[in-house]
């Protein structure tokens, strides 16, 4: 039997129209014959901690109004796809879904504690993050910060392209955090390769970049992520994102093909969404193939 939640979003009513507050003075309203149904069910989950079985629902609204289980399963549906309500997926510890992850960017001492991290921030949901120790039979991979990684890096960010392997890319500085892209290599996207392309001529400096990744350098020091000030910050968006990911088998999510950056300084939250690099050898070869003349 399915159970449905409440969104968190605020509630308002007038006469016989209702108003949904999405945050930000945005506002939504129902108005129509059916706005008595809709606020039956939101009343009936209000009542119940903002969840409860749909029959249970159904049931209730019965008390007061009469109304075909049919229609009243197509207000539920339309709750659904405008984001009023979500169903709420039975699971136990027993049958959570286990997946194997890498992380590539982070001190090998951090490692397990964000793992553990991550998992108390889903623990109510069907996944259980495990962590490996290479990328060999993983089924996702977040990557930390990886734009002045040697050779190595872009030969894993390569084979998780070619294996399509799903994998995120999160930076953090004092007071930025970006999340995103995450990247499907199974719906043919760019790859993490046109995103650093893209990200390092974007930079200040970009020609100091460049020397930089040409040269066989050493990381002279190497920016805790425990110890962060954005850390809990930055892993509670990335267990939100990672959920919308996750549920929709990585085919749909806010950062899926975009990348996402807060400056906690000025305020400012920036979206990129990221493209083909022209000719890239890794995601976009093309072969042209020029007429004859005659």
């Amino acid at each position: 039997m399915k159970e449905v939640a409440l969104s968190d979003l605020n509630l308002y009513e007038n006469d016989n129209q209702l108003y949904i507050g999405h945050g930000d003075g945005f506002l939504s309203r129902i108005e129509g014959e059916d706005v008595k149904y809709i606020k039956e069910i939101l009343n009936s989950l209000i009542e119940n901690d903002s969840k409860g079985r749909i029959d249970d629902l159904f049931n209730n609204v019965l008390v007061n109004l009469e109304l075909e289980k049919d229609y009243f399963v197509l207000l539920i549906e339309w709750l659904k796809s405008n984001g009023i309500i979500y169903y709420i997926e039975e699971s136990s510890k027993d049958d959570k879904r286990l997946l194997k992850t890498y992380l590539l960017g982070v001190l090998d001492e951090e490692k397990e504690q964000f793992i553990n991290d991550l998992n108390k921030l889903l623990e109510d949901s069907n996944f259980q993050i495990t962590l490996e120790e290479s990328i060999d039979d993983i089924d996702f991979c977040l990557v930390f910060s990886p734009i002045l990684s040697k050779k190595i890096n872009q030969e894993i960010l390569t084979k998780m392209y070619k294996s399509n392997i799903p994998h995120i890319y999160i930076d953090y500085a004092p007071f930025t955090a970006t999340l995103g892209p995450a990247i499907n290599p199974a719906l043919k996207m760019h790859c993490m390769s046109c995103f650093f392309n893209r990200r390092i001529s974007n930079t200040v400096n970009p020609d100091v970049y460049l020397r930089l990744i040409r040269l066989d350098n050493k990381q002279f020091r190497q920016v805790s992520l425990m110890k962060s000030s954005i850390y809990n910050t930055l892993i509670e968006w990335l267990s939100n994102e990672l959920l919308r990911l996750l549920n929709s088998d990585w085919e749909d999510g806010g950062i899926l093909g975009k990348s996402k950056t807060i400056n906690f300084i000025t305020d400012e939250f920036d979206v990129a969404r990221i493209l083909k690099t022209v000719g890239c050898n890794i995601c976009n070869e093309r072969h042209v193939y020029r007429p004859l003349n005659g």
